[in-house]
């Protein structure tokens, strides 16, 4: 197969597919394999990563779908009932065509990847570049006009070594893979939109995310109009009762716009895909090894500080939507004021010995996420969500 494009996945037979899905991990770094046709839970391929203790375990399905024929809710349902009796940390789904909005509402706050035809292509022409992307393929991936290289003159992908004008924010994974910048040389404008700040995201040291913040309606709406006038309006909506997201998905970059129906607080953030997906898996892997390490260390050893630790802990994963929201509160409102900074300091310090005990008491584990569970509604009223 010289030339890649959602017509030619369709014209796989069944186990040609699931083996170029196979060969798709394994170029991201797991020993995976594909499954026998039986008794497999409707499972096409195993994922492993070996790494000395983390041992994390993927299930996915491959689905050979038509254009129009998306993938609706009881499948992620299944899905999700099979990841659990395989004890695997994550169900993926893999598609050539799309989702519903029930099946993508299903997946949002549960340990689902869902990767539809546009990103399968995605990933597929960055780790398998010899499959190559005929041109036409390419304008079908890209939704995006002037789909941005960089932002703020920082090309996606540029080491943090080489930039002189950054100040430390904040390291939020567990082993400083993770970690976010503010810039000095920042004007707080984008268009005509006055904004609040500008975060600078990078995984081994190289950018691949940057989150902008809007407060107010005349600057969330000036953000999303800017956002409109140079991508294009093909964009996709997902809405409810407290937020409307917009998304663009471009080739190799996403940007998600996301408003705040009631607070008129604007966001937003732009993933470069190529980094993003590895940062994403690498997070969650990083964290199945700290559980295993902690068993033997004290986790002032293992964890640096930056980090939502009892939560991690509670909801067993730091990229959990959960730890998001909680993050987000802690960003947008307590570090706003000096006793909320002043919490976040004695939090940081007693943080890894209360999440190290929690670990190992699961009746109080089940209490707190009870106690914080009710916590993240309200903040999800309030717009955190």
């Amino acid at each position: 197969m010289n030339l890649l494009s959602i017509e030619s996945l369709q014209a796989l037979d069944p186990i040609e597919f699931e083996n170029l899905i196979r060969v798709l991990f394994e170029r991201m770094g797991f020993n995976a394999t594909t499954t026998k046709a039986s008794g497999d839970g409707g499972i096409d391929v195993v994922a492993i990563n070996e790494q000395p203790i983390v041992g994390g375990k993927y299930v996915i399905q491959c689905k050979r779908y038509t254009k129009g024929n998306n993938i609706g809710e009881p499948v992620i349902r299944e899905l999700y009932g099979v990841m659990h009796a395989e004890n695997a940390n994550k169900g993926i789904l893999v598609t050539t065509s799309d989702f519903t909005k029930q099946a993508i509402a299903f997946s949002q706050d549960k340990a689902i990847e869902l990767i539809n035809g546009m990103y399968l292509l995605s990933l597929l022409s960055n780790y398998c570049p010899e499959l190559g992307i005929e041109q036409s393929t390419i304008s079908t991936i890209s939704n995006i006009q002037n789909e941005p290289t960089g932002f703020n003159g920082i090309d996606w992908g540029t080491n943090i070594q080489n930039l002189s004008d950054m100040i430390p924010y904040e390291q939020t994974d567990w082993y400083g893979q993770y970690k976010s910048f503010d810039r000095k040389t920042d004007v707080l404008i984008i268009g005509d939109a006055k904004v609040e700040s500008m975060l600078y995201s990078f995984f081994k040291d190289e950018l691949y995310s940057v989150q902008v913040i809007s407060r107010g309606w005349e600057n969330g709406q000036a953000l999303f109009n800017y956002l409109r006038s140079l991508h294009g309006d093909d964009f996709k909506l997902n809405e409810d009762d407290v937020w409307r997201r917009y998304k663009w998905l471009g080739g190799k970059v996403e940007i998600n716009f996301n408003y705040g129906k009631t607070s008129n607080d604007g966001e937003i953030i732009y993933r470069y895909l190529p980094l993003w997906d590895e940062a994403k898996m690498q997070n969650e892997m990083a964290y199945q090894e700290h559980l295993q390490k902690s068993q033997f260390e004290l986790p002032k050893k293992s964890i640096p500080s930056g980090q939502c630790f009892v939560a991690t802990v509670v909801y067993g994963s730091p990229s959990s939507s959960e730890v998001e929201i909680l993050r987000r509160w802690r960003d947008n409102f307590l570090a706003r004021t000096s006793i909320g900074r002043d919490l976040i300091e004695i939090y940081y310090e007693t943080g890894p010995s209360l999440a190290w005990f929690v670990e190992r008491m699961p009746i109080i584990k089940g209490v707190l996420k009870v106690a914080i569970d009710i916590f993240i509604r309200v903040l999800r009223k309030r717009n955190y969500a």
